[in-house]
C-alpha cells in the first residue's frame, strides 16, 4: 500500500510539472507573435522549444 500511495503522489507531482510547462507553451508561443523584433521572435520561439523539450522530459517519467 505505502509504494502505491508514495507511486501516486510522484504522478500527481510529475503531473503538476507537466500542466506548468505544458501550458508555458503556449503562453511564450502568443508571446512570440507580438514580438516588436526579429530577434524577440526567435528569442520567443526558442523558450517555447525548451519548454517543450521539458514537457517531454516529464511526460517520460511517467511512461
Amino acid at each position: 500500500m505505502n509504494g502505491r500511495l508514495q507511486n501516486r503522489r510522484f504522478q500527481i507531482q510529475i503531473g503538476k510539472q507537466v500542466l506548468r510547462s505544458g501550458t508555458s507553451v503556449g503562453a511564450q508561443y502568443r508571446e512570440g507573435h507580438r514580438a516588436k523584433s526579429d530577434a524577440d521572435v526567435i528569442n520567443k520561439f526558442e523558450g517555447v522549444l525548451q519548454e517543450l523539450d521539458e514537457t517531454d522530459y516529464w511526460l517520460g517519467l511517467l511512461v
